[in-house]
């Protein structure tokens, strides 16, 4: 079995800094452009190809991004231009254990820069079948919260519906009828603490009420 060993990042992976891009000299196209942000727009030619591994050199620092067909990183990024036979997938993984913020501004100018991260020790696996095996079971984390996601904004979603039918009045509950009535907050104030007075009143006060009839 090979064993983890702790090497300069600069020995795993070789940083790359982006191309500039400017927004005259694009044109419609499949390919996506990176920035520090991620994907932002498209281009009709790649600079790199797949797989790649982008992070923020500029602007938004931290983010790490894993693209897997030709794109162009841009010039606020920095891209893995070799991974020297790492697996990408393990080194996007890894790279998020990184405080790309504690590297920022270290020559008095505010980003994040290649020399400096290639001298930052990492413990690697030499074994590239476990590292897949690592980048595999961490993917099957993302597809499960990922998952989870969808449906925790599928359910708010629902909620957000029933809200809107049950507190407008458009939909009741079973054994409800009769007409609601508007009312301003300071007469539902002013009715409750005529309730409490008289002590004839509900603890349970609502916005709802039957018409009298």
């Amino acid at each position: 079995m090979t064993s983890w060993h702790s090497i300069p990042l600069g020995k795993v992976v070789t940083f790359q800094r982006g191309y500039d891009l400017p927004h005259r000299a694009r044109k419609r196209g499949p390919v996506p452009i990176v920035s520090s942000a991620g994907i932002t727009d498209y281009h009709d030619v790649p600079m790199v190809s797949p797989p790649g591994v982008v992070t923020g050199r500029y602007g938004t620092i931290g983010e790490v991004f894993l693209v897997t067909v030709p794109f162009w990183p841009l010039n606020t990024t920095l891209y893995v231009r070799d991974f020297h036979g790492n697996d990408p997938r393990f080194v996007y993984y890894m790279l998020h254990r990184f405080d790309f913020h504690s590297f920022s501004g270290k020559s008095g100018v505010p980003g994040v820069y290649r020399n400096n991260l290639h001298l930052e020790p990492v413990s690697v696996s030499g074994d590239v079948d476990e590292q897949r095996a690592i980048a595999t079971a961490l993917s099957d984390v993302d597809e499960l919260l990922a998952g989870l996601n969808h449906l925790i904004t599928k359910k708010r979603d629902l909620k957000q519906a029933a809200m809107q039918q049950l507190l407008t009045g458009k939909s009741r509950l079973p054994g409800f009828s009769g007409q609601w009535t508007v009312m301003t907050l300071f007469e539902l104030a002013e009715k409750k603490r005529s309730c409490s007075t008289t002590g004839t009143g509900s603890s349970q006060s609502t916005l709802r009420r039957k018409e009298s009839g």
